[in-house]
């Protein structure tokens, strides 16, 4: 048995942990007594073979355990030694009857979860029934205290009318975290079939839920009711939702909605009638100001299902951006690291603008060899070689729609004056036609390079870079805006769990917030793939903590491409080297989990100097 008994950190707690039938179970135990034993009356159940009804006890007092067998048939073993009473600590092994748990004494930020997975809490609860279930705690608090959703309620109101920032997807955001909720949409009733969505995020609104809140919609409608008649309410059965509706300001119907498993039901329809009712209030009030606008109002965007709008400044300076140039045909040229998501930004581009009914067409310039290029872009035409069919290329694919060039720096440079040449005559001419053929595409390009430099060098044309770079979009790296981080995690991490069916409960406060450290020079590429690492590696019922982290994401390779290097427009000696050291000590903090003095040895500096530097870099206590 062990004789670490030593009292615990206020920071710390004491838990059991094992596998039943295949399923990683965990209990959290405070200070007390603890029944153990397959009985639905006890404190912690163990439904196994081999554990009896009341199989055991567990005392536990400021970190020190005592078992005690309660007569069991298959007996209590600690460390394969059968007791009656006996002392365990730290690393202990106890078996009640066959199961075994291990004892461990864990940082609480990994024993408390920012959020669970919503597709797997019956799976997960149901294997364990557990005192750590107290310790489970939301990423929003929202629904106990009524100054929470007067808090939510200001700041969606504020992004709706546009005094806030980040428009509706922020606005959204917020209302769709502050309920639990998977999706949210400001929608509204045109007499169509159904309600359309002005602006939408999270999970898509299904057509169930849809035809839940239509009834009301239709009724007001026909009455042409003023705003003053809100209405709210929310459907009784799955998938949950919740609605408010409203006429006014001479316009369709308005709603917002929200569904899925939310853990505070009650109060959602009268914030989204009060929401609702502030935002119709305000547009009243603007249309009485300035009923005839001089200026025409950006689009709203469209975003893919799975993309996180996020709540970063960077990311609403980008999605203001992308507003503006969702009208018209200017050629778009987006920059950023590999791994920012550029195709995203491009395809959101394709579905906000008026050509979102026609094709978007990817061309990967890097994947095509250079041979095979001009044929994929301009098509050919049948005879041309044996055994040749006709082909259309990828610019008459694009017809009315978006032609995406993805890492266009790498395409040679004799096909680049082809490319020149058909996008100045928007036409293309197919390898064997006698006659070229017109074309009407948008073009969108993307490069993780420098074509500045690139010019520079004679490796891309000149001319080519003013036709495709109409308007120049730099899209930030993930360090650049870290607020989004839990939420892509979130995301990817229930993506990742229903699609392989794992029955995941979560991640921990100390999990999250080592990823929201780390420095992720492959970006968001780079933070999924850990995601759903992770997920493949966690136990099934178990939740992710900070110790199945890659150490290949807490302290990367300190090398920088040259290429990443051209993309920075700030190349400041003080400013990058200060940069560089708050990340170096972020990075040990985070592989260290929070202990300062190991975190000083790998930094190869004292602890006073290290709590120096994070005085210094505002850095928070771990």
């Amino acid at each position: 048995m062990s004789s670490d008994s030593a009292p615990l950190s206020p920071n710390m707690v004491v838990r059991l942990e094992g596998e039943v039938e295949g399923v990683a179970i965990s209990y959290v135990l405070t200070d007390g007594r603890h029944t153990v034993g397959t009985g639905p009356d006890c404190d912690l159940v163990i439904p196994s073979v081999g554990v009896s009804r009341r199989h055991a006890v567990l005392e536990v007092d400021a970190g020190s355990a005592v078992v005690e067998d309660l007569g069991s048939k298959n007996g209590t073993w600690v460390n394969g030694e059968r007791v009656k009473k006996a002392v365990v600590g730290e690393g202990d092994v106890i078996h009640f009857g066959r199961t075994p748990l291990r004892l461990r004494r864990v940082e609480r930020g990994d024993v408390d979860l920012v959020f669970e997975v919503q597709d797997q809490r019956a799976t997960s609860r149901g294997a364990a029934r557990s005192a750590d279930a107290d310790t489970v705690t939301h990423e929003v608090s929202t629904g106990e205290d009524p100054a929470e959703w007067v808090v939510l309620v200001d700041e969606a109101v504020r992004s709706l009318i546009g005094v806030g920032e980040g428009g509706p997807g922020a606005a959204l955001e917020v209302l769709r975290r502050g309920a639990g909720a998977l999706g949210a949409s400001l929608i509204e009733w045109d007499g169509g079939s159904e309600p359309v969505a002005l602006s939408h995020v999270g999970e898509v609104i299904t057509a169930e839920a849809l035809s839940a809140v239509s009834g009301p919609f239709v009724d007001m409608a026909e009455s042409g009711r003023e705003a003053k008649a809100i209405e709210a309410g929310r459907s009784r059965r799955e998938p949950w939702v919740a609605w408010a509706a409203a006429a006014g300001c001479d316009q369709p119907p308005r709603g917002l909605l929200v569904s899925g498993a939310m853990p505070f039901r009650e109060p959602v329809p009268v914030v989204l009638g009060l929401i609702l009712r502030l935002l119709l209030h305000r547009e009243r009030e603007l249309a009485g100001v300035n009923p005839a606008p001089t200026a025409v109002e950006g689009a709203d965007l469209v975003f893919p299902q799975d993309y996180v709008v996020g709540c970063s400044r960077a990311m609403t300076d980008l999605h203001d951006k992308l507003r503006s140039l969702a009208r018209g045909d200017i050629p778009v040229l987006i920059v950023g690291e590999t791994g920012v998501g550029k195709e995203h930004i491009a395809r959101i581009l394709h579905a906000s603008s008026p050509r979102r009914n026609g094709p978007f067409v990817a061309v990967n310039c890097a994947a095509i060899p250079a041979e095979l290029l001009e044929a994929e872009l301009a098509g050919i035409e049948r005879g041309v070689a044996t055994g040749v069919d006709a082909r259309k290329g990828k610019l008459q694919l694009a017809e009315g729609g978006v032609l995406f060039f993805d890492e266009i720096g790498d395409m040679p440079l004799e096909l680049q004056a082809k490319l020149l040449r058909a996008l100045q005559e928007m036409e293309v001419h197919p390898l064997g036609a006698r006659v070229p053929v017109p074309i009407d595409v948008r073009v969108v390009a993307a490069t993780n390079t420098n074509l500045q430099q690139r010019m520079l060098r004679n490796e891309f044309r000149r001319d080519l870079y003013y036709r495709i770079a109409g308007i120049e979009l730099g899209v930030p790296p993930l360090r650049a805006r870290r607020e989004d981080i839990p939420a892509l995690v979130e995301r990817c991490l229930n993506a990742c769990a229903v699609e392989i069916g794992k029955p995941v409960r979560g991640i921990t406060v100390n999990a999250l917030r080592a990823l929201s450290r780390a420095p992720w020079p492959g970006n968001v590429r780079e933070l999924e793939h850990e995601v759903r690492r992770l997920v493949y590696l966690c136990p099934p019922g178990a939740a992710i903590d900070s110790s199945m982290i890659s150490d290949a994401v807490l302290l990367p390779s300190p090398r920088i491409e040259t290429s990443q290097l051209e993309l920075e427009t700030d190349l400041d000696l003080e400013r990058r080297v200060v940069e560089l050291e708050r990340q170096l000590v972020s990075v040990a903090l985070a592989r260290t989990r929070g202990n300062r003095s190991q975190a000083a040895k790998l930094l190869g500096i004292s602890r006073n100097g290290l709590a120096l530097k994070m005085e210094r870099y505002g850095l928070p206590e771990p």
